[in-house]
């Protein structure tokens, strides 16, 4: 299980529907985009915790910037 207290904030929900929509169109299956996005969206803030943000500071934005990591550690 991914994801954290920081992800608790506007735009959120946002970047979340944007990740499982760009899955989706790759995929075509609804199922797999949804439990692949919700992974990633929490895995990049997990991350972004770790290494140099707080939950109270992390911002949606940082969540995107931090999806590149996320799928690196795929490749």
């Amino acid at each position: 299980m991914t994801g954290n207290p920081g992800l608790a904030k506007g735009g959120s929900g946002d970047v979340l529907s944007g990740i499982i929509l760009a899955l989706m169109i790759q995929s075509g299956n609804l199922s797999e985009a949804i439990a692949n996005g919700c992974y990633l969206h929490g895995k990049s803030a997990d991350q972004l915790v770790e290494l140099k943000h707080s939950d109270k500071d992390l911002l949606a934005t940082d969540v995107i910037d931090g999806l590149a990591s996320v799928f690196r550690t795929f490749l």
